[in-house]
Formats: C-alpha cells, structure tokens, sequence
C-alpha cells in the first residue's frame, strides 16, 4: 500500500509543474475586475483536459432531454391529433330519411352534411359485400381515403376498394371492367374509381350510382351523415343539444338519431388512467435520468479532487472551486440540452406530425432543459462541496476510485485474479452501485414490462370473450351495434336465427353445442342526461349463478329483478370515458319501449367488465321484462355461439355453415381465430414505445458504464503496470479486465432478475384489476431478457477488448510514470 501512495503521489507532483505555472498567470489576471472571466476560462480548460468525461456528461444530457421531451410531446401530440382529427368528422347520423329531409338539411347554413343509401348486403361465400352510394362531402366527413378516380354517375359504373379486388384477386384498374353480383346474378360495370382502404371485416363496400339504386329500389330512404359548423371549444352536451334542436326542426324520430361515439371520444378529456399512466411513465424517465446524471457527474467530479487540491495550494478559495464546477456543469448543460431539445423535437415530430406544434414543443423543451439543468446542480452540490471542503494536502492525497476507511483491518488473503477484479469494483462502493443500477434498470423496466405482454394470451382472451363456442353468428350485417334500436326491432320482427336454422346447425356432425344469446338493441337515457344507442342481453335465471361469480357491488336477485325492473351493468371504464357517467347502485336509467314511451329501470348490480357470459356484457335485464318491451318481436335471439367437436376444423366448419344463409341475409360471422388475432395486434401495438423506451435506458446505462470503465482504466493502469514489474502477465492482465466486466454484468442483471421478477408481478395484478387485457398469470419473458444479457455481456466483452488494447499501446514504463 506504501508503493502505491508513492507512486500516487510522485506523479501528481510532476504534474503540478503545469498547474502551478497556468494558475499563476491566471492569479495575475485575476488582480482585476475579471474573476468570472479567468473561473471561466479555468473551467473551460478543465473540461478540455477531460474529453472523454466531457463527451460521456454532454450525450447523457442530450439524452436525458431528448427522452423526456419525446415521452411527454407523444402523449400531448397525440391528445392534439384527437381534437385535430375530430374537426370536420361528422357527429351524427340521421337513419332513414326520406328526400325531403334531405332537401331541408341542404337548405342549413349551419351543418355540413353527406347522404348515401343502401341497396343491402349481399353474401358471396366467405365474404359479403355492401351495396351503397357515395356523395363528395361524405367522404370528407367520414376522413375516407383520397379517392382514385371520380364517383359512379351511370348505372353501370362502380367504386371498389383495394381490399374488394384482393378478396377477388382481381389487378383491375380504373376504366376496366369487372364482373359483380349486385343481385341480380353477375353483371359487368366499370370501375369508375377505387378508394384506397382495407376491410376491418368480411364485409366489402361496393358505391353505384344514385340511378341504380332508384332503379333497383325506388324511394329507398337516406342515412344523413353531418356536423354543425364552428363547433371548437364545445363539449359533448351541448353539439348533442344542439343535434337534438336540428332533429326537432325537421321531425326526425329520436329513434332515428345515431350520435358519432368516435367523434365523442376524440374531444373528451382523458381518463385519470390515461392521466396517471403519462406521470407514471415520465416519473420513471426522470428517476432514470437522475440515477445517470447523478453518478456520471458525481464521479466526474470527484476524480479530478487532486486537480482542485493543487488549486487550493496556490491560494484558490473554496468558493471559487465550487464556481468552476458550477460553470463545468453549465456548460455541459447548455450544450447537451440545446442538442437535446433539437433531437427531442425532430424526433416528435416523426412519430406524431399530425398532432406536432411548435408552441407545445418550445414550452415542453424548456420545462425538460430546466428538470435536467436541476438535476446536473443537484448533482453537483456534493462533490462540489467535499472537493471545495477538502484541505490542499487530503486533495492531493483523494482518488476517485477509493474511499477513506478509518477503521481498516488487514486481512491476508490469497491474492487471485477474480480477488485483484474484486477489489477493483469494491474500490469505490457508491460508484460501483450507480453504475450497476443504471444497467439493473434497464433489464427492471424490460422485464417487468414484458413479463405483462408475454403473460397476455390473446387466445385465451379470446375464449374468455366467447366462452361457448369458436363461431360467432350475429344478426345484422356488422352485428347488433351497427343498428339503430328501430332498425334491429324490424330486423327482430322476421328473426332469420330461428329454431329451423337452429335445428340444421345441430345436426351438422362438427357442430357439439349451441349457444343462443336473446338480446336488442335499445335507446337508453343515463342518469347525466345523454342518450345513446345499448346493446342489451336478455337474461334467465340460469344465467344469475355465472354473473354472480363476477359481482362487484350490490345483488343479483332474480325475482327482484323481474318485479321491480332492475337491472345489471358492468364496471367498465367506457361509461365513464364516453358518457360521463360513474355508476353507481341505485342508478336509474330510462329504456325506450318498442313505441318509442321511456320505462324506468334501477342498477341493483354492477358485474366485472368482461363477466365470462359471451354477449355484449354492458347492460342485463331478465328475458322477461325485454319482451314486454319488445312486445311484437317473437324471437329475441341476436347471436348463436357454436362450439365445435375437438377434432373440427374450426375454418372449414365456419366454410359449411355459411353455406347454408342466402346471399341477402344480414348476419355477421366471427371465429375465435378472427378475436384472437385482434387481440394479438392491441397488444403488439403496445410493444413498440415499450421497447422503445427500454432502448434509451440501456443508452444510458451504456454510457455510464462507459464512463466507469474507461475512468476506471485512466486511473489504474499505473497500479496494473506495477502489478506486471513483479510479474503479472498481460493474459492476466485481460482476464482480471474481463471477470471485472463480468462482475458487473452479474449485478445488473441480479438486479434486473430480483426487481424485475417483483415488478412484473405486481404489474400483472395491477392491470389485471383495471381490466385492461383481462386477467392475466405471470409468465417469465426468457425470450426477451436471454437477448438482454446476451447485449450486456457482449458490451462487457468489446469495452474489456478497447482497455486491454489501450493497455498494450503504452510501454510498461510509461504506465508507471
């Protein structure tokens, strides 16, 4: 130990030549008025003599605020998009009017507005196509696609999407003809213009002419699609008041009033999760960017205390010590926030430029340069004040690399090359903690997150949503919801899922089971006032013991149910989101009767959202009371699912019974694989910005170790070199280089495991109970942290590769001197 400190404290001696000569003339012009400006310029040089330091404290800075400026401007960019998005879609639909409506819509200054009619859906065997019309200003209120061509004008002249001629593996162009069944059998028009749009379903549009339509359906009526002009700023409640007031005026039915649930959605405010997740998020950036700031600039600060020891020695006050650190960090901060500004803004921008605005970004910018300005004082307060503290001669006698044990007991221990690498990173505790959990919080926020995704089965999801069945057949086209209360109550009337069907359905040697779901569709006015379109299921008492298991709050009294109208709905977050309405029980709500007369009706339960029943799972009333509100409709049932026998091809199954339905009927199909499958893409969304995110922290996790190792390796070498006069080989050399390395890849990744396997859990109970993908089990993500360890480890190794190739370059000599 005695070698050491003599060869620690000659060569600090030798270097003091220069220090002692450069302060002097500095002390000189400081006689003057001009101390700021000789601090500065000592601090500036300072900086220069470190560059590496330098580089390290500028890109973590750089990233530091890039981070924080692209989390927070995506989720105020996309709030923007929302609103922005919003203006010009339409509001609201008027359903089934006739001509003359239309004429005096046009007539308003005050709305836009676009109309279409519908010749009828069409089945055309494992598709279906829907026959409609199109106008210009309906397809700029519904944001369609640019339309390539025109609108059809002739009778036999058509539009067709993208996705309808790759169903037909058709590469027809426009001005082509193409074969088309409309209904009455295949006929061939051309293809007036073709909108560049995907089918969410299998269900294609086909837009003919005005004349076609008349043609094939006289007087057929009109959906009026519209908004009322200069409505920025409102809320909800009053564009509705407003869409009411219109309606009254031109003796629209309520029941023919469908309100944009997507426009709705798009200007209201986000939920307090949405609110507490974007804090959540930029509370884990901030503790990420302190943690690496802190330790870069703490160690930063601290390896150069014999520099500011050998300043003290020439009469430099504490003050001005603390003054030229403050000035370092200043400088830093300047740069690496300017850059870090400019690549947060460009990066934004990238992934949002719809919702992108420069006032927004100015302010964000400015309130993360001051965060990380903040945090690189904070970071600098200690060092600063043990640096300025310290007299001249424990300055000159302080290594950055060890701490100060007063209380030291000698041991004697055999001398190995893991002990020689453990020695080095116990040298100095606080650094080598820093360092490792920069690196541990990477693999904590890559591991907790993926084990939430990976233990997400989208399949059993999938089943949980239709829990009786892998085939789904609803009544409509695009399902109940796509309906108006008035239209389903005529589409009920003449209820093509009846026992007939049912008894083909059974006999089919694949099909094992069926399960019919009664329900309608009804206008339902919440207690805040607001008035939307409900699926509703009809419940038996069969039902009560399944829903009893996802209760909630309040009963589920069958009986009592039927005598007093109760009612059940679930906890589901969109009540709140989209109507304003936190349900409670003892909640009324009023439900229109078949002639259009409200009935009152009482929440006695409210059931999980997503209750494993398999029907819409938003409202429940008992079988009973819904046919007295349905008193014409015979059948209720609006969905069959089919479970299939365990060696069935679900695929060929959904092949046969579609067989069975004519071209005109309104039923929509969905498989398991189909629910699945977009489960699976909700969840895939979710990955990117989380691994995006985990890749800036490993950044910074990169750069800190960086920063240690090479620190590490400046202040080192000359006790290494003495190491190899008494014989140490540079294959000993590496290999004590390399088990370093290793040493701090066991501790991060230690960390991740312990941290990460405890966050991961608790992530999986917390959004299990919002709900959010259901129930989920844990599952460890071997995939995603078997490529974590494997980059860390492989970094380890190419950093251990530079240090023992920067060793080899200096002759064991000048290592010594």
């Amino acid at each position: 130990m005695l070698g050491k400190t003599h060869f620690q404290n000659q060569n600090l001696v030798l270097k003091m030549g220069f220090f002692v000569n450069l302060y002097r003339i500095e002390v000189g012009k400081m006689k003057g008025n001009n101390e700021k400006k000789v601090i500065g310029h000592l601090a500036r040089q300072d900086l220069n003599s470190v560059r590496l330091k330098k580089f390290c404290g500028i890109l973590t800075i750089i990233l530091s605020t890039a981070l924080i400026i692209v989390v927070t401007l995506y989720f105020v960019q996309t709030q923007r998009f929302s609103i922005q998005d919003a203006e010009g879609r339409y509001q609201a639909t008027f359903m089934d009017v006739n001509s003359k409506v239309v004429n005096k819509m046009k007539a308003m200054k005050n709305v836009e507005m676009g109309e279409t009619r519908t010749l009828g859906t069409l089945n055309q065997g494992t598709y279906k196509i829907t026959i409609r019309t199109m106008t210009e200003s309906l397809l700029k209120l519904g944001r369609y696609p640019e339309l390539k061509g025109k609108l059809p004008e002739m009778e036999k002249e058509v539009v067709v999407t993208d996705s309808y001629l790759e169903e037909v593996q058709s590469k027809a162009k426009i001005g082509d003809s193409i074969e088309i069944d409309l209904g009455d059998g295949k006929e061939s028009y051309v293809i007036a213009g073709i909108l560049p749009m995907q089918s969410t379903a299998d269900t294609h549009s086909i837009y003919v002419s005005d004349k076609l339509i008349e043609r094939k359906m006289p007087g057929a009526l009109y959906s009026i699609y519209f908004k009322i002009n200069d409505t920025q700023g409102w809320n909800e409640a009053g564009i509705k008041s407003e869409i009411d007031k219109i309606a009254q005026q031109l003796d629209v039915p309520k029941d023919s009033i469908v309100y944009s649930s997507y426009y709705f959605s798009l200007i209201s405010q986000k939920s307090i999760q949405y609110i507490s997740v974007i804090l959540g998020v930029s509370l884990v950036i901030a503790i990420i960017s302190s943690i690496v700031i802190y330790s870069i600039f703490f160690v930063s600060v601290l390896e150069r205390i014999g520099k500011y020891g050998q300043m003290r020695t020439l009469g430099m006050t504490k003050k001005q010590i603390r003054k030229i650190i403050k000035i370092e960090g200043n400088v830093l901060t300047l740069k690496g926030c300017f850059w870090g500004c400019v690549f947060g803004g460009i990066i934004a921008y990238f992934i949002q430029p719809k919702g992108w605005y420069l006032v927004n970004t100015i302010l964000i910018s400015g309130m993360a340069s001051a965060f990380v300005y903040f945090v690189v004082m904070l970071s600098l307060y200690k060092p600063a004040k043990i640096a300025s503290a310290a007299s001249p001669i424990e300055a000159l006698r302080y290594f950055a690399d060890t701490e100060v044990n007063i209380n030291r007991k000698h041991s004697y221990k055999k001398i190995t090359l893991w002990r020689l690498a453990l020695l080095s990173v116990q040298r100095n505790k606080k650094k080598t903690f820093l360092t490792i959990l920069s690196l541990g919080i990477c693999g904590i926020v890559l591991m907790a997150s993926s084990s939430y995704l990976n233990s997400i089965d989208p399949y059993n999801m999938a089943k949980k949503s239709m829990p009786n069945g892998e085939i789904k057949i609803e009544l409509g086209t695009y399902g109940p919801q796509s309906y108006t209360s008035k239209q389903y109550f005529d589409l009920q009337k003449n209820n093509i899922l009846n026992q007939e069907l049912l008894k083909k359905l059974e006999d089919m040697q694949a099909v094992e089971s069926i399960k019919q779901y009664k329900g309608t569709v009804c206008d339902i006015t919440l207690p805040n006032g607001d008035t939307d379109i409900f699926v509703v299921d009809g419940i038996q008492s069969g039902d009560i013991t399944n829903l009893k298991k996802f209760l909630v709050d309040g009963e589920i009294d069958f009986k009592k149910m039927q005598q007093k109208n109760g009612i059940v709905v679930s906890e589901a977050s969109e009540w709140e989101t989209l109507w304003d309405w936190e349900v409670k029980i003892g909640d009324t709500i009023n439900i229109l009767d078949s002639e259009g007369v409200p009935v009152k009706y009482e929440v006695v339960g409210i059931v999980e959202n997503g209750a494993d029943y398999g029907g819409y799972n938003m409202v429940y009333m008992p079988l009973s009371n819904m046919e007295e509100l349905r008193k014409d409709v015979l059948n209720l049932t609006y969905q069959l699912s089919i479970k299939t026998t365990s060696d069935t091809n679900v695929s060929k199954t959904e092949d046969m019974i579609r067989k069975m339905f004519q071209n005109e009927m309104p039923i929509q199909f969905t498989t398991i694989d189909d629910v699945a499958a977009s489960y699976k893409q909700r969840i895939d969304a979710y990955r990117k910005p989380v691994y995006g995110l985990v890749i800036f922290v490993g950044i910074f996790g990169i750069v800190n170790l960086l920063n240690m190792l090479f620190s590490n390796m400046a202040t080192r070498k000359r006790e290494y070199g003495m190491l190899q006069c008494v014989g140490l080989t540079d294959k000993q050399l590496s290999s004590i280089v390399v088990k370093e390395g290793i040493l701090y890849s066991v501790g991060s990744i230690s960390i991740s495991l312990i941290f990460g396997t405890i966050f991961g859990i608790i992530l999986c109970n917390v959004f299990s109970s919002f709900s959010v993908f259901g129930k989920v089990i844990y599952h460890f993500p071997f995939k995603e942290m078997t490529v974590y360890f494997s980059i860390l480890i492989i970094v380890q190794m190419i950093f251990a590769y530079i240090i023992i190739n920067f060793y080899k370059r200096e002759s064991l000599i000048d290592r010594i001197k």
